[in-house]
């Protein structure tokens, strides 16, 4: 959905700090929120953020979500 799509979006600014001051937590927030709604690179930025936050149940379970959408951006992504 557009929604989605806008929150990917502010989370790569908030996350990144582009033209918006810096805030990782609420990018992070903001791509859980994707993930939850479906948008499939949001799974797997998701799974690759667990697991470098070392939450290696979490990084699966947002993986398996991704790769069984067989979007190549999600898949390129995991």
């Amino acid at each position: 959905s557009n929604l989605t799509a806008t929150f990917h979006r502010a989370f790569a600014c908030y996350f990144t700090g582009w033209g918006i001051e810096k805030n990782t937590h609420k990018g992070f927030f903001l791509f859980k929120k994707c993930a939850e709604r479906g948008h499939f690179a949001g799974m797997a930025y998701c799974a690759m953020l667990w697991k470098y936050s070392q939450d290696k149940r979490q990084a699966s379970f947002w993986a398996e979500k991704a790769l069984s959408s067989n979007d190549p951006l999600a898949i390129g992504i995991c």
